[in-house]
């Protein structure tokens, strides 16, 4: 028997000559790494061992995990090479991926991505974060922007797709008709419940999702495009485009299928083994703090801009303190297939500002209309990180203002667009004035609020050709706050990013 503990399990015994066996150690009771030992038979005694590394790949939620391909800890920084593992041939993720990382206290490390150009970064990556400790319990978390616990998946078949037939002559333009088909794609089972002529170059198939199911991609050979779109409610539907609409039935394929799975969550301990000498790397400089915009326009409607901005911002960022800014942002004009922004979100941050006006820290969240929160970033000194993605950056230091348009403005009236100035009411009742920048077709809005000098709403719009104006984005701003303590979960969110040292 062998064993210095119980719940020791072997999973392979490789036997040498003379009198020599290897043994791969693990447990399923204690957390520690696994260890490969060379026994002496003859004496019981362990001749060599060598620890490595416990629970190298993630759980695999929906045919892929994730796997801790490489680990190197060295005295200043810490390299991670992961990557995805397909548990079924053609499988993929479906859109971009990203990792977040965090201890077994919670605290986030900053992920910088650091992916050779020559490696495919759809599936394995390169990270580089803080050193880490001997023993720290590490979580690595696949998260796909902006659908939050869900990572799209896609399955490609196009090899032994699945077919069915339609006559395309059994529909008028505009009409269409319902099916009840079932067919096989790749042991996934599909369930084609309607069709119609959309017009009269194109057909769109409807499918149940079969509550997991979120997309399909048809082809045919008579077909000139293909284009799916996206699932609502236990629905979802795919069109095929033709040059000519066939008037006998034609045969089509179902060759990819899309769906939602889980994240990968993968957990480690740092051994040992995983520290060593990395060779050393030219310290990348701090960037350059931001010089302050300069400006040539001297019109008299740019001078007075410039000074309701100069008086606002006076007014609130004088230094040292906290300055909260809370804006709602509406996108009016989503375009096909769009999913962030979303068509309404708010967004809030948090500015720390030093006795000059220099930001020192800074907060941002953007939160859905049910007040759920849809991503968030965090940023000390240089130091940047996008909490939701993982992914870390760094970024110039800067003076704060809340002056939004002078730059566009000086732009517009110095390059002949046109520019009007008009005098209303703010929504708060406030007397207001309106700026107006036209650029073409694209007319950029302003209001400003004459009392404060507060720049209270942007507004993005289009003029069609039939005359009419069709609002694209707008942002309206709440009245700003000035505190000397923000709320102690806002400092929270600072204390939770282990930024490396300054």
């Amino acid at each position: 028997a062998f064993g210095f503990y119980d719940g020791i399990i072997y999973k392979e015994l490789s036997w040498f000559k003379p009198q020599t066996v290897a043994t791969l150690e693990t447990s399923y009771t204690q957390d520690v790494p696994s260890t490969i030992r060379f026994w002496d038979v003859s004496t019981g005694d362990v001749k060599l061992a060598f620890r490595g590394w416990d629970n190298v790949q993630g759980v695999d939620n929906g045919g892929f995990a994730l796997e801790l391909d490489d680990a190197q800890i060295s005295t200043d920084r810490t390299i991670l090479k992961v990557s995805l593992r397909f548990d079924t041939p053609g499988l993929s993720t479906a859109g971009a991926w990203n990792l977040t990382m965090t201890d077994s206290q919670g605290r986030l490390y900053p992920l910088t991505d650091i992916t050779p150009q020559t490696m495919d970064a759809g599936v394995t990556r390169v990270y580089q974060t803080i050193p880490l400790q001997a023993g720290e319990h590490i979580i690595l978390d696949m998260v796909s922007f902006p659908q939050q616990g869900r990572m799209p998946i896609m399955l490609d078949f196009s090899e032994n797709p699945a077919k069915f037939t339609f006559d395309p002559g059994v529909l008028k333009i505009g009409e269409s008709i319902p099916l009840d088909e079932e067919m096989q794609a790749n042991a996934y089972l599909l369930h084609l419940v309607g069709a119609q002529k959309t017009t009269a170059n194109e057909l769109l198939f409807e499918f149940d999702t079969e509550g997991y199911i979120n997309g399909a991609m048809l082809s045919s050979p008579t077909a000139s495009g293909s284009s799916m779109h996206p699932a609502s409610n236990t629905k979802f539907t795919a069109a095929l485009s033709f040059s000519e609409m066939p008037n006998k039935p034609i045969e089509i394929e179902v060759t990819r299928i899309y769906y939602d799975a889980l994240g990968s969550p993968l957990e480690f301990q740092t051994a040992k083994s995983m520290f060593t000498d990395l060779p050393a790397v030219t310290p990348v400089p701090s960037p350059t703090a931001q010089p302050e915009p300069k400006f040539t326009s001297q019109e008299p409607l740019f001078l007075e801009a410039q000074a309701l901005s100069e008086k606002f911002d006076n007014a609130v960022v004088q230094g040292p303190g906290w300055v909260h800014v809370v804006s709602e942002i509406v996108t009016e004009n989503m375009q096909q297939g769009q999913n962030y922004p979303p068509p309404y979100y708010q967004e809030e941050q948090w500015f720390e500002i030093d006795s000059k006006g220099w930001v020192t820290r800074n907060l941002i969240t953007h939160r859905g209309r049910d007040g759920t929160i849809l991503q968030q970033s965090v940023s000390v000194g240089t130091h940047s990180m996008n909490l939701t993605t993982g992914e870390a950056m760094e970024f110039p230091t800067y003076q704060l203002s809340l002056n939004w348009i002078l730059s566009d403005l000086d732009y517009a009236l110095s390059h002949g667009q046109n520019v009007s100035r008009e005098e209303t009411i703010c929504e708060d009742a406030s007397p207001c004035l309106l700026i107006t920048m036209k650029d073409g077709s694209i007319a950029r809005h302003t209001w400003i609020n004459l009392e404060s000098g507060q720049q209270v709403k942007l507004q993005t719009s289009q003029q069609m050709f039939d005359g009419t104006e069709n609002i694209q984005f707008t942002q309206t701003f709440l009245p700003v706050e000035r505190v000397d303590v923000p709320p102690q979960e806002v400092l929270d969110m600072f204390a939770r990013v282990l930024f490396p040292a300054p």
